[in-house]
């Protein structure tokens, strides 16, 4: 594998890390994405924040590079899959839907987060597969929000983990990365028009970080 991906075991299971700030699980040809906020470029300029275009594209196209690159069947995104709950007929809705129609083989299960939970199984139902809390998928339990569970190890999102990197010079950087905590996994936020929180890792706990197409294993601090 090329700096772009990183393999790793987690649950017994071989997975790979993809500089996409993705998570693959190649045996089952599925992949999984946290809070993609689709739309949130729209929905702020629907409130009158200039804002650039095309994020939802742009997005979408970072998901075909993904499906191709890895054979992928089936999509497992993490909560806050849509930024809001759509107000009448934002094109993002349609953009979502026109790409949609390209992928009819493709698998898309969607675990409800707190910014869609109003859309969740009343938008998009043609097209995705709701799950109103949580979503077992062989040894992972996926939720949006993190926590442990008895059920299995948990992939989730919704704190788009960042963390300060320091070089000489007073050169800082805030990089997104993938938290493992003991249960389970934070995922970076996928979206490419979303912040992200600082975080304060455990001396335990392990931190893959994405930047400049790629994903890297961060030492841990001594």
């Amino acid at each position: 594998m090329g700096d772009d991906t990183l393999s790793l075991m987690l649950a017994g299971e071989s997975m790979v890390l993809d500089a996409q700030r993705a998570l693959i699980w190649p045996a089952q040809r599925t992949l999984f994405i946290a809070d993609l906020h689709l739309g949130k470029d729209e929905v702020f300029r629907q409130s009158g924040i200039a804002v650039p275009e095309g994020g939802t594209l742009a997005d979408l196209r970072r998901i075909d590079a993904l499906i191709v690159a890895h054979a992928v069947e089936r999509i497992v995104l993490l909560g806050d899959f849509l930024h809001a709950a759509p107000r009448g007929a934002p094109r993002y809705l349609q953009t979502f839907r026109d790409w949609r129609a390209t992928h009819g083989d493709l698998a898309f299960v969607v675990v409800a987060g707190n910014h869609d939970r109003r859309a969740a199984g009343r938008d998009l139902t043609d097209v995705v597969q709701w799950q109103s809390n949580e979503w077992l998928c062989g040894p992972f339990v996926c939720r949006h929000l993190p926590a442990t569970s008895p059920q299995g190890f948990v992939l989730s999102g919704h704190l788009h983990p960042v963390i300060k990197l320091h070089g000489s010079h007073r050169e800082r950087a805030r990089v997104p990365v993938c938290w493992l905590r003991a249960g389970c996994a934070v995922l970076p936020s996928f979206g490419s028009f979303t912040g992200g929180g600082e975080i304060a890792p455990a001396q335990d706990d392990e931190l893959y970080a994405f930047a400049a197409n790629r994903v890297w294993r961060v030492p841990r601090r001594s």
